[in-house]
């Protein structure tokens, strides 16, 4: 096994301990609001489509860390136990 595969699972062992309590699957929550997952991305102003995506981009890598898939993060709200249900599957 790699040095970077051994950083990368304990990486994500840190994003799931941080995240994985009430306090963090509201910030969850809030991300997917304040990063418009689940919106269009259209924008006239290159300088606002490039800010959109970016935040889009963070929230995805964070998906990444966390296994959260798209349609589970479709469901996420603030009293929805996400990475137990993840955890289950």
């Amino acid at each position: 096994m790699k040095i970077t595969d051994i950083f990368n699972r304990n990486l994500q062992g840190a994003y799931r301990q941080a995240l994985d309590s009430k306090d963090g699957k509201e910030v969850i929550a809030d991300l997917k609001k304040f990063c418009r997952v689940q919106e269009s991305c259209l924008s006239d102003d290159p300088i606002a489509l490039a800010r959109i995506e970016g935040r889009r981009e963070v929230m995805f890598h964070i998906m990444h860390k966390l296994k959260i898939d798209y349609e589970a993060l479709y469901d996420i709200n603030h009293n929805y136990d996400i990475l137990t249900e993840i955890e289950q599957s």
